[in-house]
């Protein structure tokens, strides 16, 4: 993407929303033609996530801690969960 201030996200196709009791999970699954490290580095490097993702992470998203989200101008703090390249990541609200 040139510019963050052009992001338009579009639909999600083949989203599935689940609810479980109080808890809401929104599941989309996506076949890439990409090697796993590939796909590991976008999903967690901070660098590569600023090319795709709708918000800047201030570290790595591969290591479990606080990481400071900012999407378009609003900060958020998250705390992020054990990850492997080989599972699926979760990311609590």
């Amino acid at each position: 993407m040139s510019s963050r201030d052009e992001y338009m996200p579009g639909p999600a196709a083949g989203a599935e929303v689940r609810k479980e009791e109080e808890t809401w999970t929104l599941v989309l699954l996506r076949e890439l033609r990409h090697p796993p490290e590939t796909v590991w580095k976008a999903l967690t490097d901070p660098a590569s996530l600023r090319e795709w993702a709708p918000f800047d992470a201030d570290r790595s998203l591969g290591a479990v801690g606080l990481v400071r989200l900012t999407t378009v101008g609003t900060l958020r703090h998250r705390q992020t969960m054990p990850l492997h390249p080989s599972e699926i990541y979760r990311m609590p609200t």
